[in-house]
């Protein structure tokens, strides 16, 4: 076989090869996605709850909200970007909604945070981190 023989030979095999791509992509295409609708979930509304009387030596934080991609991302960076330390946390999820629990201390001064316009500032934070991650979805 020549060269060129050759070069044709492969060129006629690599369109054979594409042809069959884009006969498969076309039948992809028309293919049923399902006879199942999709599943519709309801709405969880956000709440954030701050407790100081729950624990002793840490301000308890209760995040409920729409369970989606990010929550917890979001949550644990918004409570170290407004300076706090989180020393626990329990993460659980029903159904569509995340249940979150985060125990806390201010990061300079190692105590609970008491005072009430800082706790109503890190609620907004929170409430503005989730709201982003609606807006992304």
């Amino acid at each position: 076989m020549t060269r060129s023989s050759k070069f044709f030979f492969c060129l006629f095999q690599l369109l054979q090869v594409l042809k069959s791509l884009v006969v498969l992509l076309l039948i992809a295409a028309r293919r049923d996605r399902g006879a199942l609708k999709p599943r519709v979930t309801p709405e969880v509304p956000t709440e954030i709850e701050i407790d100081n009387e729950v624990a002793a030596d840490f301000t308890v934080i209760d995040v409920f909200t729409q369970d989606r991609l990010g929550v917890l991302y979001a949550i644990a960076h918004t409570l170290t970007e407004v300076g706090l330390d989180i020393f626990l946390s329990k993460v659980a999820t029903e159904a569509e909604r995340v249940a979150d629990v985060f125990y806390v201390r201010d990061r300079e001064t190692g105590e609970k945070v008491r005072d009430p316009a800082r706790l109503e500032a890190i609620r907004g934070r929170l409430a503005e981190a989730l709201a982003a991650l609606v807006a992304r979805a």
